[in-house]
């Protein structure tokens, strides 16, 4: 019973501690964000073996010009742990670098990025 009050405690503080870096944003925040037509930006950052060069031309600006061409307000990134650390906890720059900016083309395009 210990144990399983230590994993909630656990759970719970990193729970708090994601909740307070994702209001460390530069961006100024989004009052009311409604959900209107989305897609899905599958195999870039999760289920896929792409590194390097290949990866960062998966999913490029002109990819999202196209979404938000089509109307589409929203993305979503599925991302996997490995895409994004070593097995050590070590960020990958690169990977983190290509989030960052996929924000801020979709954001360039007059959409919406929520933070999830």
């Amino acid at each position: 019973m210990i144990a399983i009050s230590s994993m909630k405690k656990l759970l719970l503080l990193v729970g708090i501690s994601v909740l307070i870096s994702c209001q460390q944003n530069s961006l100024p925040p989004i009052e009311r964000f409604e959900v209107k037509r989305g897609t899905n930006i599958a195999h870039w950052l999760s289920q896929s073996e792409r590194r390097g060069i290949e990866r960062e031309m998966f999913f490029t600006e002109e990819d999202v010009k196209a979404i938000a061409g089509m109307g589409f307000d929203h993305i979503r990134l599925p991302i996997d742990e490995e895409q994004m650390w070593d097995e050590n906890g070590a960020r990958y720059p690169d990977a983190f670098g290509l989030v960052l900016q996929s924000r801020k083309d979709f954001m360039t395009c007059g959409a919406t990025f929520q933070q999830l």
